[in-house]
């Protein structure tokens, strides 16, 4: 029988430990969330457009979708509004609507794809918990070593405190304060 690669080993339990169960079990409900997203935001666009569609026998007087007819909808209007008018008022009638239903899908999938892309960052970074993901934060801004480096921040402030003087952003008594903290130096 041979002997298996420990490092193999070594990956395939790394793979089902509870830390990355937990990643996966984000990723896998982000990507559940946003497929069930896209299938209900497809549902919905093919309601729309089959209910945009007039009947075989549909009558030419009346808008498809909507139940109003035209000339229902002059008959009971007064006398001084014209049958444009009136049409379009039929037309419009669900306009609102659709305008919510769309606003929300789009929530919706925006919110799906946000759920399914922090659950990928959470994978692909090995970041599990809150420590973790400050842990990489610092390694990412300090470098591998964990030190600050004074100097390149001191210099980047300078710089951009620069830029705001030369904008006029910068707030009036913050320019002397600046100045002094030079002369100190």
């Amino acid at each position: 029988m041979p002997s298996e690669n420990p490092a193999a080993a070594r990956s395939r339990a790394d793979l089902f430990s509870a830390r990355s169960i937990s990643q996966l079990t984000f990723l896998a409900a982000g990507s559940a969330f946003f497929l069930t997203s896209i299938a209900v935001t497809r549902r919905s666009i093919a309601r729309m457009r089959l209910s945009a569609m007039p009947k075989f026998y549909h009558p030419n007087n009346r808008i498809a979708g909507n139940p109003l007819s035209i000339s229902a909808a002059s008959a009971s209007a007064p006398t001084s509004t014209s049958a444009a008018a009136t049409a379009a008022e039929a037309a419009n009638v669900q306009g609102g609507l659709v305008a919510v239903q769309a606003l929300g899908l789009a929530t919706l999938n925006v919110f799906s794809f946000a759920l399914f892309a922090v659950g990928g960052a959470r994978y692909a970074l090995d970041v599990s918990t809150m420590e973790d993901l400050r842990a990489f934060a610092k390694r990412t801004m300090n470098g591998p070593s964990g030190e600050r480096n004074e100097e390149a921040e001191r210099e980047l402030e300078e710089w951009a405190a620069n830029g705001l003087i030369k904008l006029g952003k910068w707030p009036e008594g913050k320019e002397a304060r600046k100045k002094d903290e030079k002369e100190d130096r």
